[in-house]
């Protein structure tokens, strides 16, 4: 059959993909596929010149040891801190992938990746792919991009998060409420114990009659319970609240029943959380460092900048005279930036041409040309005001500008390389194809899936009253809200169900047991080894099923793909490791956030 090739797009997608954490870190770990470089390399690793010795031992992420090295490609080094970010890159990998932390990473690995992409970019400089129009066209385009974003980190590399507002944000995120309610079918029941409380009397003892009375469903104190967790009505009341007051009537509707509640905010806390205190400083930083470039352009502008704003308001590119063709051409100064060109009503013309998707003569027609006139020439004046600020600072003589540099131009021959050189001999039969899918059917089983969500209880008795009255029809979310008996929610060793898929076989075998054959919309109880008491709610199950081939397919494609150039790579740096002059220093993997090496 004929073979199936790669469009030309996805291919050059695929290659970027290739040199970041090269052939698939998913394949390499679920397939076994070898690591770069053929086994016999493998088994001769790079002797280090002969001469005297030193053992360092440094800290593994620690910046002021970056640019030490741990390898060299004929003399090109690769640094600690090349290694630190491939294995970041790595870490980031699998966790889009669904995998464990990435410990189980092999450093040796990912250095013989390093030493690979090194290699091959020799390679690919030697046969003349840096001195192609399209590659530096790609880098030159790459090169002002980059310079503005190590200008950037210039302008804020001192910013600091303030620390009050860091406090102040996290307390929202971790924010809790502890809470008494009661819920009425008739909004008249509701709107009495409402006055009768604004008239002095008990929260407590009317929410008790009313249960009584059978006026009201339910009464009860749950645990402590998040804004999310709350019905966005009650949630929006509740945040507004101090201890100890009590809401007014608060019409909600949630499933199947509609009702009135009133509630009582008995307490609110905030719980220790490293995770939400560090999200909310990385929030409050940047916005901090937003508003330090919003400055820097202030200032800038009230120096540089001189606009004719007599002229800007007169310009008029809907007109029919003269014309937006006209108005390309017209050389007149609309703006200047103190030492660089002047942004001229052309210049401006053009940044609105390209501003509309579907062209600019229908956005004449739309009248919606003139309105973008302010926000395109801003953009024309930050540009010049960065230039100047770039040569002004020297920022593409920086290191960090020509580290970054050096990575992407990295990335684009090595990408030029497999494009050129190893992907025209690349395709995959259907044959192969149907084969992979044979052999892989285990990758294209869709497991068992259940949404679930939860209520923990002390005691089973209080498990079991509360799925009699979720049976006979009470809404899950008021039971979350008022159930009595229910855990503490910041209590340790509770297992997490917000209503989201979970992978059964993934699961405890205990809990996978109580799970068996449950359908949807039904509750089944679980006693968890620290003796919890669990009422599993099952909104939804997915089951267990084989994706067909013709759903399959490319995806198969794309992997036997990766596979197939990845064979083709290992060829070529076999080849390549024979004559090249290779030296690794390291002389352990990272442990304990060290690393030793010989110097």
């Amino acid at each position: 059959m004929k073979g199936i090739r790669m469009n030309k797009v996805w291919i050059l997608a695929r290659c970027a993909a290739l040199l970041l954490l090269s052939w698939s870190l998913t394949a390499a770990s679920e397939q076994q596929l070898p690591s770069a470089g053929t086994e016999e390399n493998e088994k001769k690793p790079a002797v280090v010149s002969e001469g005297p010795e030193i053992s360092l031992r440094v800290p593994f992420m620690s910046p002021r040891f970056a640019d030490v090295p741990i390898a060299s490609v004929n003399e090109e080094t690769i640094t600690v801190g090349e290694l630190t970010s491939s294995l970041e890159s790595a870490h980031e990998g699998k966790k889009e992938h669904g995998q464990k932390q990435a410990a189980s990473i092999d450093v040796s690995e990912i250095l013989n990746r390093l030493i690979t992409v090194k290699l091959i970019v020799r390679e690919a400089r030697e046969m003349g792919m840096d001195e192609l129009p399209e590659v530096k066209k790609d880098i030159s385009a790459t090169s002002k991009v980059t310079a503005r974003e190590v200008l950037i980190d210039d302008i804020t590399k001192d910013v600091k998060a303030d620390e009050a507002e860091v406090e102040k944000l996290r307390r929202q995120m971790v924010r809790e409420w502890k809470i008494k309610s009661v819920l009425f079918e008739k909004e008249d029941d509701a709107k009495k114990m409402e006055a009768e409380i604004k008239a002095g009397k008990s929260f407590e003892e009317l929410a008790a009659k009313a249960v009584e009375d059978k006026t009201a469903k339910s009464q009860g104190e749950g645990g402590y319970v998040k804004s999310r967790e709350l019905l966005p009505d009650v949630a929006a009341v509740v945040s507004k609240m101090e201890p100890g007051t009590v809401s007014p009537v608060i019409k909600v509707a949630s499933g199947k029943e509609t009702g009135f509640t009133i509630l009582k905010l008995e307490e609110i806390r905030y719980p220790e959380d490293p995770e939400s205190l560090e999200r909310a400083r990385g929030a409050v930083l940047s916005v901090a460092s937003i508003e330090a470039v919003k400055n820097f352009k202030r200032e800038a502008y009230k120096k540089n900048v001189k606009t004719d704003t007599r002229l800007l308001e007169k310009l008029n590119f809907e007109a029919k005279n003269p014309g937006f063709a006209a108005m390309l051409k017209d050389k007149r100064s609309v703006a200047t930036v103190k030492g660089e060109k002047p942004v001229t009503v052309a210049d401006l013309a053009k940044g609105l041409d390209g501003k509309f998707f579907h062209g600019i003569d229908r956005a004449i027609e739309e009248k919606k040309v003139n309105n973008k006139k302010l926000e395109v020439l801003d953009e024309l004046l930050e540009k010049r005001l960065f230039d100047k600020e770039i040569a002004k600072r020297g920022i593409e003589k920086t290191e960090s500008f020509r580290k970054k540099m050096k990575a992407y131009e990295d990335s684009v021959l090595f990408g030029m390389f497999v494009r050129k050189v190893l992907l025209p001999d690349v395709k995959a039969t259907e044959e192969e194809l149907k084969a992979y899918y044979d052999e892989h059917k285990g990758d294209y089983t869709n497991p068992e899936m259940m949404r679930i969500s939860a209520l923990i209880f002390g005691t089973q008795e209080q498990a079991e009253s509360a799925i009699e009255r979720l049976k006979k029809g009470a809404d899950f979310n008021w039971m979350k809200s008022n159930a009595e008996g229910q855990v503490d929610s910041s209590t340790e060793g509770l297992l997490s169900f917000k209503g989201g898929l979970l992978i059964t076989k993934t699961l405890d075998q205990e809990l996978q047991n109580s799970l068996r054959g449950a359908k949807p919309e039904e509750y089944r109880l679980f006693k968890s080894k620290e003796g919890h008491f669990y009422v599993l709610y099952i909104q939804g199950v997915a089951p267990s099923s084989l994706q067909p081939y013709e759903e399959a397919r490319e995806d198969i494609g794309k992997k036997v793909f990766d596979m197939k150039v990845k064979a083709l790579v290992d060829d070529w740096v076999g080849k390549l490791r024979e004559t090249a002059d290779v030296k690794v220093y390291l002389a352990s993997s990272p442990s304990s956030g060290e690393m030793t090496g010989k110097h």
